[in-house]
């Protein structure tokens, strides 16, 4: 994956925080059962899948840097990139609820954190 100027560690590291993100996030959600919608196993699986596919958009932006700081800057990409990629649980009228922007928010900030820490560009 060097080739293709991926970071193949930290794209390994981003992918299964983001899949434990994603669990942690369906646990979540079946747990506090909203009312506003049922829970099938295709919705668990869609939170998943979202959280799997946030570890790899952050594992491919390593690069990217906000500002000159080692922490802070894994920080502000990881909490930008978590928001654009979970918008969408928020837009889809079913679903609609802030938790799951604010859950892609923190995670991607923590996947990103950790990624840049154990696998540095």
């Amino acid at each position: 994956m060097t080739d293709l100027g991926i970071n193949g560690k930290r794209m390994i590291v981003c992918v299964i925080l983001g899949a434990i993100s994603g669990a942690i996030c369906a646990t979540g959600t079946t747990i506090l059962q909203p009312v506003s919608y049922s829970i099938t196993m295709a919705f668990l699986f869609y939170i998943v899948y979202n959280r799997i596919v946030l570890g790899v958009f952050i594992g491919l932006v390593g690069e990217v840097t906000f500002v000159d700081n080692e922490i802070l800057n894994p920080i502000l990409r990881g909490a930008l990139f978590g928001a654009i990629i979970s918008v969408i649980m928020i837009i889809i009228p079913e679903i609609s609820s802030m938790n799951y922007l604010i859950a892609g928010i923190v995670f991607g900030a923590i996947i990103d954190l950790i990624g840049s820490k154990l696998a540095p560009q």
